[in-house]
Parts: C-alpha cells; structure tokens; sequence
C-alpha cells in the first residue's frame, strides 16, 4: 500500500527544513522533546512561581483553559497548513 500524500509530504518537509544539520536529523526529534519537557516541567513552573501571586493565579487558571484550547486549534491549523503550502509553492500552480 503507497503511502498517504501528506506523509511523503511531511517526510519531504522534514528532510527540506532539517537539511543543514543532517548529521543531527535522527537525533531532532528527541532533543526537542528533551527540551519541551524540560521547558514544561522545569522552566516554566519556576517562572511562573516567581511571578504571579495567589489572586492572579486563580485568574489566570480560569482563563488559560479557554486560551489553551485556541492556542491548540491554531497550532493545529498552523501544523496542517504550512508543509501543505511549503509543498505548492515550488510546483507551479497551473500544474496542480
């Protein structure tokens, strides 16, 4: 079975955006998990420790459930939109 048009898309994305450090290509995608988990788990917390006090905290845990969710939809659309784009924009529209 051929695989589906948006992996080899997102295969071609991949190997076009990570060409500059080819030698690291394998080893990417562990290093940006090891570096958004420690960003989530670590970093983060403490930042926002030290700013915020108890009342703005109770705010703000009110409000980022619904601002989370768009900043999820968004990046969702983002992720599906941009290699799609990427992809057409180097073949010539009256060709598609």
């Amino acid at each position: 079975m051929p695989n589906p048009k948006w992996l080899v898309i997102a295969k071609n994305e991949f190997r076009v955006t990570t060409s500059p450090i080819r030698s690291l290509r394998r080893y990417y995608p562990l290093m940006l998990a090891g570096l958004f988990g420690a960003w989530v788990f670590y970093l983060a917390p403490m930042l926002v420790r030290s700013l915020m006090s108890d009342f703005e905290g109770l705010i703000v845990s009110e409000i980022a459930v619904a601002v989370f969710e768009i900043i999820l939809f968004m990046f969702s659309v983002f992720l599906t939109i941009i290699p799609v784009s990427n992809a057409l924009k180097e073949e010539g529209i009256g060709q598609i």
